[in-house]
Parts: C-alpha cells; structure tokens; sequence
C-alpha cells in the first residue's frame, strides 16, 4: 500500500515534482467500495468513501460548488433522480419554454445575492468537504458554471443553442451578465482562506470537438477566463481548467488565459499536451473510463500504461480516470486499474 500525503499534491501543483504521483478520483462504486474499505458503504456511505481513497492512497478529491439557481427559477424547474449505486444522478429540466423567454432573461438580475452572502455559502460548503477528507485527501475549490455552462444549466442544451444562434447581440448580452455573476463567486472564493487549487468547470466540448464555434467560444467566454482567474491568482490559487470532450483546438486559445493547469479526457492527446505544456502546466487525467467500462483487465492495464507512461516525468503530473468510476465497471477492472496505476505513481 503506497503511503500518499496530501503534501504529495502540493508538490505537484507547485511542479516541484513529488516522489509518488498524485492521484485524483471521482469514485462511486459501491461494491468496490465495500471491499476496499471493509465498511458497508449503504449504512455509513462517507466512512466507506473515505476509507476506500485512504487505503488506496486517492489524495485529491473533485469538488466544485453546487449550481446556486435562484430559489424562483428552483420552483419551477422539475427534477427527475435517478439511483445508481449508494448514490443517484440527477437531471434538472430549466423553467423555460421558448426563445423568447431566455432572451428576456436577466442573470443580474435573477442572481442578486451579495459577495459576501456568496462567500458563507461557498466557504460553509467548502470547508464541511474539508471536514469529510481531513488527512486523507486535498480539497480544491471549484466553480462548476465557470461561464459557458451557465447558459447549459439555465436554460438547457437545447434552447441555449437556439437562441445564441437566432439573435446573437442579444445572447452575447446574456453571456456579459454571466460573466459579472461569475466574477462575483470567483471574487468571493478568493477571499477564503486555506484555498490552495481551484477548478474552473466549463464543458466545451464533446467527443467529437466543441460544440460552438471556436470564434463565438473565444469571444464569449475563453477571453474572460484570465479576468475570472485573476483574483485566485493573486492569493496565490492555482486554477485548473476543466472541461468535458476534445477541447484540442482550444487549448491554445485557453492557455493564453494563464491557467495553472488542465483537466482532460482521452479524447485530447496526452502526447500533445505533455509536448505542449509538460514542463510549465499541472496535467490531470487521461485514461479512458469507456476502456475500464468494456474492456477486459488487461486492456484496462494497457490504457493506464498508455496515459502514465507518457506523462510521469512531467512535474506537474496527477494521474485520474477521466469522467468518474461509476457501479457499472466491473469489479475485476477496477482492481486492475488501481493496481497497475500503483506500480507507475513511485517515480
């Protein structure tokens, strides 16, 4: 059992690089859960969690704020759970029902809680993760809406898409009120103490590349991040970029803003990232959880082999299956993941 530290964590994203690689899971997998920890994960759910990344040695956790809807939009949306291990997926269908009625929509004015309200919620949250994890793993901030997904979560896939489209000036109105919404939670964050990483979460992309053009993404919401980054910054936060599918044409476009780091799927090419950014960036993530879902264990050893091996020189490097380890993956490639992933973190 490899003894990992929180410390581990801090040399990384200082790219001081650590003698053990760090590693970052988002596990819910119940019954892997339960023979790794030895505790029933139906009856004390966070004792097992915690347990389970203790004796595996996870010393980094995902953690981004919960999406802060105004309590009027709350009453009308409808949410359907659901369950899927000791846990539950949920999906939220948006108060609105036409174009129309998102082009009249007011961030500013929907989102009027103050700074500093802001930051009791974001530092209760915060630091009740830290409670949970104490000794065991590092707890980052995190912004889940950073700006792009504000337009997803209010308003759904599908209407967003309709009225960026259908009027333009209007929507680009829309994403500016985002932006000074976000500006106040990424201002409120920075004002907590004992942050050290922050996730910055906006899904680009899909599988097959980003899901608006470049040019509106660049204009919209990629050359506001350094501004939403900045206050972080300056207290010293490193921001990690987060973001689902192939965002590779971005990535450039992205690191101009100045993040600390990335969080990518396998649908980026570890080999371009470690090219471009080894030696300077934190580089989080890669292996491909389809592979641990469908494969067989040896083809899950080889995926670890494929995605460690290419980047564990790099200072900066935090080993993840991308995405997260849900109850579904069978158990014996769960094993052979963790286990083939212990024999390449000692440098």
């Amino acid at each position: 059992m490899l003894k990992a530290s929180v410390e581990d964590v801090r040399k990384a994203i200082r790219l001081e690089k650590p003698a053990l690689i760090p590693q970052l899971e988002y596990l819910a997998h119940p019954e892997f859960q339960r023979k790794v920890s030895g505790i029933d994960p139906y009856e004390e759910p966070e004792k097992s969690l915690v347990e389970t990344y203790r004796k595996l040695g996870i010393n980094l956790v995902w953690h981004t704020a919960s999406v802060d809807f105004p309590e009027e939009e709350e009453k009308k949306a409808v949410y359907q759970k659901t369950p899927w291990g000791s846990g539950e997926s949920i999906w939220r269908k948006p108060p609105f029902e036409s174009v129309e009625e998102v082009l009249n929509y007011s961030p500013l004015k929907a989102h009027s809680k103050t700074k500093e309200q802001r930051k009791q919620e974001l530092e209760r949250e915060w630091r009740e993760q830290n409670r949970m994890w104490e000794g065991v793993a590092l707890v980052p901030g995190g912004i889940y809406t950073t700006l792009f997904m504000w337009g997803v979560e209010t308003f759904g896939w599908e209407l967003f898409m309709e009225a960026a489209v259908s009027a333009p000036a209007r929507f680009e109105e829309i994403m500016q009120e985002f932006f000074e919404v976000s500006k106040r939670d990424f201002e409120a964050y920075a004002e907590i103490e004992g942050v050290e990483l922050f996730i910055s979460h906006d899904d680009l992309a899909m599988a097959s590349g980003p899901i608006f053009s470049p040019r509106w993404l660049e204009k919209n919401v990629i050359s506001r991040y350094g501004e939403l980054w900045r206050p972080l910054k300056e207290k010293g936060i490193k921001v990690l970029f987060c973001s689902d599918g192939n965002y590779s044409s971005l990535v450039d476009l992205i690191a101009e803003q100045e993040p600390d780091g990335f969080i990518f799927e396998s649908s980026v090419s570890m080999e371009m990232m470690v090219e471009k950014f080894g030696d300077s960036k934190i580089l989080v993530g890669n292996i491909d959880s389809r592979v641990l879902t469908i494969g067989t264990p040896e083809e899950v050893r080889d995926e670890v082999r494929r995605s460690m091996l290419c980047a564990r020189d790099c200072p900066g490097y935090i080993v993840n299956c991308t995405g997260h380890l849900p109850h579904n993956i069978p158990l014996e490639n769960m094993f052979a993941y963790f286990d083939e992933v212990q024999k390449w973190r000692v440098r």
